[in-house]
């Protein structure tokens, strides 16, 4: 920086070395107490992608996601404010393709120590912003690391819904029932499918149930009922419908 800049020339030369040495001096510290530059979206995409490093950014926007067999998980650097984002873990579910909107399963805003939405800075994101991928890292219902088991899935998405993290459930329970028929043991095929059943029935109103379920016991027919190749063909569906073909796979 020169002071010359910020300064007519004619009085500069006028002033004593002492008055130029407090106006240097003021003019440093107000430069360097300047209000710091605010990272972009494309900057903060990418460092959060060094941490995650499994994870690519989804259709140019605020999501990094990954594939694992029938489902998509990830995280969303979601605009909460104008001057800050608020990171967020995600979960998709590819054998439900009968809708034309891709249904979260799981989306986990990520609470602080203090019970908190963790949000961060713009302006801040650099100096911050390592500290809340560890969060999400250590928080997440599923690890975002590594290869993951359906039964493992299946378990961060109860979990979910156990704990009122979600409004409506029908879907994250939709999921797990749909999950459920992938597991090997039959014992805890039926025990994973009962658990959604009951969970459905208990935390979404009846009226709500059987509206979004396009007939409740039907519902429950037709999952408890799917097929591998039923499913496999739903996964391939979705893949294609939401373009997932470039997301990587584990």
């Amino acid at each position: 920086m020169h002071i010359d800049d910020h300064i007519s020339s004619n009085l500069w030369i006028d002033m004593d070395d002492d008055k130029k040495r407090k106006l240097s001096k003021d003019i440093i510290d107000a430069f360097n107490k300047r209000k710091p530059i605010a990272a972009t979206l494309t900057k903060v995409i990418a460092d959060w992608q060094v941490y995650f490093f499994e994870l690519k950014r989804y259709k140019s926007g605020q999501k990094l996601l990954k594939r694992i067999g029938p489902v998509v998980i990830g995280v969303e650097l979601e605009k909460f404010l104008s001057y800050e984002y608020r990171p967020r873990f995600v979960l998709y579910n590819l054998i439900n393709s009968r809708s034309n909107t891709l249904i979260t399963i799981i989306d986990q805003v990520i609470k602080d120590e203090r019970g908190l939405d963790a949000t961060v800075e713009y302006a801040k994101h650099s100096d911050t912003y390592l500290r809340s991928c560890e969060l999400l890292n250590k928080k997440s219902q599923v690890t975002l690391f590594g290869k993951v088991t359906v039964e493992n899935i299946i378990k961060g998405i109860l979990s979910f819904v156990e704990n009122d993290m979600y409004g409506n459930c029908f879907w994250s329970c939709d999921a797990v029932m749909q999950l459920s028929r992938l597991l090997n043991e039959e014992h805890k095929r039926e025990e994973y499918f009962d658990k959604a059943v009951e969970l459905a029935r208990q935390k979404v109103p009846s009226a709500i149930l059987e509206t979004c379920s396009l007939g409740t016991e039907k519902w429950i027919n037709d999952n408890r009922s799917l097929t591998i190749n039923e499913i496999n063909s739903r996964i391939s569906d979705s893949i294609r419908k939401f373009n997932f073909d470039d997301i990587p796979e584990y």
